[in-house]
């Protein structure tokens, strides 16, 4: 077994077998702390991953010093925001422009410091609006920042492109867009469907549909060494499969669901873990 530092408290060990492993090592003074990082086997680049953002906040290391490891990462959000800061270009901005600039930032730094932007597509950057407490402002500051990404040869990101949060679904499923949806008239008197005949709401329509997907992510997270899950880190991983949710909100009313369902448990407040299976 051979083995390799990486990037900042990872190490990498490869199995005689071929098999590659990864371990988060942290060294405080004489004490040591060892985190397996739950990531499968073999992995590229486990550090782009919310499991490395959490065993980093899981340790004693002070907040600036968490900033200081994330914005060393060559490609993570984090970096491209850093590096869109220290450009000169905010400053040509008003006061109270760069104080929502900086805010907006604060909430992507702390959410999605670790995401890496090569990979991060129109449909990503858009859940990552979405998962946010201000939509539009976070779309506006993520499209800048990407932009500048471009433009220093990280990402492909277009200026022209603009980051919208994920738009709401008609009843059929299909997403709503109000800018060529046909207008109601004010002029045509419209009857009312009766209470029987009302659609029900598109979130509920697709409820059971959505808590199988989360419970698949729980499940998946169980399998790589990851007993509970807190509804961030469950909409993480569900990025990172491809999974995208209008907010946190719908995120746990679909977990809520998938318990009733019997297809996850709930460990704590707030936390969700595989199922126990005990045999007879």
């Amino acid at each position: 077994m051979t083995m390799q530092q990486t990037a900042p408290y990872i190490r990498k060990r490869i199995l005689d077998s071929g098999t590659v492993k990864w371990d988060f090592v942290y060294k405080a003074g004489r004490m040591k702390q060892a985190l397996r990082i739950a990531l499968p086997d073999n992995a590229i680049e486990p550090w782009y991953s919310p499991a490395y953002m959490t065993a980093l906040t899981r340790t004693t290391l002070r907040p600036g010093k968490v900033r200081e490891v994330l914005q060393s990462l060559p490609f993570s959000l984090a970096r491209c925001i850093g590096q869109f800061k220290t450009s000169g270009e905010l400053a040509k901005r008003s006061p109270a422009a760069q104080m929502l600039f900086d805010r907006s930032a604060e909430m992507l730094f702390n959410k999605f410091g670790w995401v890496d932007v090569r990979e991060l597509t129109p449909g990503g950057a858009a859940f990552l609006t979405s998962a946010s407490d201000r939509p539009q402002d976070v779309g506006a500051v993520l499209s800048t920042v990407l932009a500048h990404a471009a433009r220093q040869g990280i990402g492909t990101w277009t200026g022209r492109r603009r980051v919208l949060p994920a738009q709401p679904r008609s009843g059929d499923g299909r997403s709503v867009d109000h800018r060529t949806a046909p207008q109601r008239s004010h002029q045509k008197v419209i009857a009312m469907p009766t209470r029987s005949q009302k659609p029900r709401p598109a979130s509920r329509v697709q409820m059971p549909q959505r808590a199988v997907q989360f419970a698949e992510v729980v499940q998946h997270g169980a399998h790589h060494g990851w007993p509970e899950l807190t509804v961030p880190q469950i909409m993480a991983a569900g990025f990172r499969m491809g999974i995208t949710l209008p907010s946190e909100r719908v995120v746990r009313r679909s977990l809520n669901t998938a318990v009733e369902m019997g297809l996850i448990a709930r460990t704590g407040r707030g936390s969700y873990g595989a199922v126990q299976r005990h045999s007879a």
